[in-house]
């Protein structure tokens, strides 16, 4: 096809400077396109493709027509299934809100039960992981999943527990979705600057430990024991 020939062409003539800034734009671009792909994979298997080819499985697909190792197809072809399902994350992919590794990040903690859950939470959780480095959004979002695994299928309402995730049997229930959405909306004023002298840990525990705070603020009976439901170790990059 002609756009794929164009999009060669543009690969072949393209010249990366020896320049940080210039290295990012095109590992942001290449994250992009990988979006794309893995659309095209989750379209592809939805309809059942592979098997035109004699492939047992999209992955078995992958892994011999796209010469990709085992381990990989498997994984890109979950990954796109789980991407189908959610078009407010698929989408801040799509457009380089999200990097592939926090695509990544936040797939890795979704199983066929949670995924339905994060569909009605990730527009409000999306635009807070966007903030947070790779390694911060694994951290929340394996708090996240912790919640949902314990939250009722018949009332889709999440315990707020300790930080290892256990759930108090006197402790409030409150919506995820609610917590998911203050944490988009907490006062500037009381979240700790990144860089505060006096902060401690990361600044999305900072932020977690603010939202419990504006959830008590707003008459919510939230009940955390001694850390906040999502604690992430320091982090300094977003890679």
């Amino acid at each position: 096809m002609l756009v794929f020939e164009q999009l060669g062409e543009a690969i072949d003539g393209l010249d990366i400077p020896v320049d940080g800034a210039a290295l990012a734009e095109v590992v942001a671009l290449r994250d992009r396109l990988d979006a794309r792909i893995s659309d095209a994979v989750a379209h592809c298997d939805r309809v059942g493709l592979w098997e035109l080819d004699g492939a047992t499985s999209m992955t078995a697909w992958l892994a011999h027509h796209a010469r990709m190792p085992r381990p990989r197809a498997s994984a890109t072809s979950a990954r796109a299934r789980k991407l189908a399902q959610l078009p407010v994350t698929a989408g801040a992919w799509r457009d380089g809100t999200l990097s592939s590794g926090q695509v990544d990040a936040i797939a890795a903690n979704l199983d066929p039960d949670t995924v339905a859950l994060f569909v009605d939470h990730e527009a409000a959780m999306v635009p807070t992981l966007v903030e947070l480095s790779v390694r911060d959004v694994a951290t929340a979002m394996g708090a996240w999943r912790e919640c949902a695994t314990a939250t009722s299928r018949t009332d889709r309402s999440t315990r707020v527990g300790t930080s290892a995730g256990s759930c108090s049997a006197n402790s409030a229930t409150v919506s995820a979705s609610r917590l998911a959405a203050m944490a988009s909306t907490c006062p500037a004023e009381s979240v700790p600057s990144r860089h505060a002298p006096e902060a401690t840990g990361s600044w999305a525990s900072l932020r977690a430990r603010a939202l419990v705070a504006a959830a008590r603020d707003r008459g919510m009976r939230v009940w955390c024991a001694s850390q906040p439901v999502i604690e992430v170790a320091p982090s300094s990059s977003h890679s």
